[in-house]
């Protein structure tokens, strides 16, 4: 079996004994769930389910956010086959812009060199104003490309209406929560349904937990190096990623090591626009991952997407979670201590994980190895958009109506 299918949660002494600490989450109506008049068919929420083998015997290794679904209740789903596709640098740059504000910098240091070549470089005054010069420019360079990426992405929306036009169930009245142009109807009516469940059994069947069960999960998160207002959280797979068999055509394949030293191979597809969505988003938000999967395994992802760190400020995984008694994972975004919650979006294609706080939750169309995905690239306008809102939970709530969708009637 291949190394990738041997990721399971850490065995180390101080992972042990933090699960021992922890008590499991149980959801309000799951004891009594079969006795429901309505069945949401809850299996279906998980995503497909993992092929992942243990690392050795003893269950160490890593977990990926399917490896929950390992457990008998399971056991008999099989796994899917999926064709991949080559990986393709979708990395766009604005070289001609960046260029121009090159020149216009360089022209203004020289003005500001004939002005102070007269003074003292050792002097206090001169070094602050010289300073606060250079961190104007930064600044201004970045609300420069933020600008000009909203003028691009007017473009784009322009073209997606003129799509939809043609498209045969452009006014549905959920449409909007697959941002791209092009959708399948099978596809969309697949997708609503998935979200749909997950909201359903959201707010029919979870109970929050107690606020001392919170304060136990409480973590202060590191800050992006320049701060920002707003904060976003992104889900790893089937969101920014696909991790796949070694018998599967993968993008690419790196290497990760568990905290026991022991190595295995993760077989990964990249979504088209990753790097470029995480980009252009860094310079709005305070970016942070937060997945199901397992720390050392989401570790070694970020590390992939992100190897600078100049996007990704923080990752919270597994161990943050709040898990109820079927399996599924909860991401409750008040164990995040030094955000607000008016201040924070999720994105997810689980729509039950943020069930917690379904207006800050933004579901996002399940990704395995579409080529032509533009999800990502037309996401960005939509967070560009609310990154100016002062509530992010009321123009969320206006915006995806995801509580109407609860009450949608199907053909």
């Amino acid at each position: 079996m291949d190394n990738i299918y041997k990721f399971r949660a850490s065995t180390s002494a101080q992972h042990l004994q933090h699960l021992n600490n922890d008590k499991q989450f149980y959801s309000e109506d799951e004891q009594s769930e079969s006795n429901q008049q309505d069945d949401f068919q809850l299996k279906q929420l998980s995503k497909p389910p993992s092929k992942m083998s243990h690392f050795s015997k003893n269950l160490t290794g890593y977990q990926t956010d399917d490896s929950d679904k390992d457990s008998p209740r399971n056991a008999k789903q099989g796994p899917t086959s999926q064709k991949l596709s080559k990986f393709r640098n979708l990395m766009k740059g604005i070289e001609g812009d960046v260029e121009g504000a090159e020149e216009d910098r360089e022209e203004d240091v020289n003005t500001y060199k004939t002005q102070t070549n007269n003074e003292d470089p050792y002097n206090v005054k001169y070094q602050e104003t010289k300073i606060q010069q250079k961190m104007q420019e930064f600044n201004n360079q970045q609300v420069f490309q933020v600008k000009l990426q909203r003028n691009v992405n007017s473009d784009i929306e322009l073209s997606k209406s003129k799509q939809n036009a043609r498209c045969k169930f452009s006014n549905h009245p959920f449409r909007h929560l697959i941002y791209g142009p092009s959708i399948g109807e099978h596809a969309f009516n697949k997708f609503l349904q998935l979200t749909q469940r997950g909201l359903i059994y959201a707010t029919r069947c979870l109970k929050g937990p107690s606020n001392s069960f919170i304060k136990t999960k409480m973590q202060v998160l590191p800050e992006a190096r320049t701060p920002k207002a707003k904060t976003l959280l992104l889900d790893l797979d089937e969101t920014l990623i696909h991790s796949c068999s070694a018998r599967e055509k993968s993008q690419t394949c790196i290497l990760a090591v568990s905290e026991q030293g022991e190595e295995a191979r993760i077989y990964l597809n990249v979504r088209p626009f990753c790097q470029w969505f995480l980009q252009q988003m860094s310079l709005l938000y305070t970016i942070y991952v937060y997945t199901a999967s397992s720390s050392a395994y989401a570790n070694t992802i970020v590390k992939y997407l992100d190897p600078k760190g100049q996007w990704i400020s923080g990752i919270l995984s597994r161990q943050n979670c709040l898990e109820t008694k079927n399996g599924f994972y909860i991401k409750d975004l008040r164990i995040i201590a030094n955000k607000q919650i008016k201040n924070m979006l999720i994105v997810d294609n689980l729509a039950h994980s943020f069930g917690f706080q379904i207006e800050n939750g933004i579901p996002i169309l399940e990704w395995h190895d579409d080529k032509n995905d533009q999800e990502l690239k037309y996401l960005a306008t939509y967070l560009m958009e609310a990154a100016d809102q002062d509530d992010l939970r009321l123009f969320n709530k206006n915006k995806l109506r995801l509580l109407d969708l609860i009450e949608h009637k199907f053909d």
